[in-house]
């Protein structure tokens, strides 16, 4: 909040911020994701948010996916599949946000645990950012970041069918990971040549 304020004649503009000990934040916050799925290309991620709550009223919480060098999106709606803090609907706003309404409130910490599915043309670092609306509360800002990793090499022949092996990046053709999976893995990605 601002106001002008009449001193001596002058006018000052005093700006009034909210103590920080009223503020919300999160603590011991996670987040993890496995290789990508050669099938669907997707990531399937865990969010956990250890949120330290105090009285906020009816504000929400929102989780950004950080804009960067990995261009990362949620390929559905995340779930919320357990924690302590109490029930809260979950809402997908866009491609990159999705926010939980209403934020905890009382005192103590609580948790909230959401599974995720990210789509991304790059492997690397993503970062997601929980705050609350309006934003700006949980300051100074938090991000919470996870690598996207490409997919294990296979294990079963069929993961290796239907142009599934160009996922893998390590594979010359259909055959070269067929003959990765038959052998165990004793011939190399790329190096198995027709004879």
């Amino acid at each position: 909040m601002m106001a002008l304020v009449a001193l001596a004649g002058a006018f000052v503009l005093v700006a009034f911020f909210p103590a920080s000990a009223s503020a919300t934040h999160f603590t011991g916050t996670t987040k993890t994701c496995a290789a990508q799925n050669p099938v669907t290309k997707t990531f399937d991620c865990v969010l956990s948010l250890t949120v330290l709550h105090l009285e906020q009223g009816e504000q929400k919480v929102v989780v950004d996916i950080a804009a960067g060098p990995v261009g990362a999106e949620f390929a559905s709606a995340p779930t919320r599949t357990g924690g302590t803090c109490p029930a809260t609907s979950l809402t997908l706003v866009d491609s990159t946000t999705v926010e939980l309404s209403p934020a905890p409130t009382g005192s103590g910490t609580c948790t909230i645990v959401l599974e995720e599915t990210l789509t991304s043309d790059d492997f690397g670092e993503v970062c997601q950012i929980p705050d609350f609306l309006p934003r700006g509360i949980n300051f100074p800002e938090l991000r919470v970041c996870a690598q996207l990793v490409p997919p294990l090499l296979p294990t079963d022949s069929a993961l290796c069918k239907k142009g599934v092996w160009e996922a893998y990046l390590v594979f010359k053709n259909q055959g070269d990971c067929v003959a990765f999976v038959e052998t165990g893995g004793k011939n190399e990605p790329g190096q198995n040549e027709p004879h």
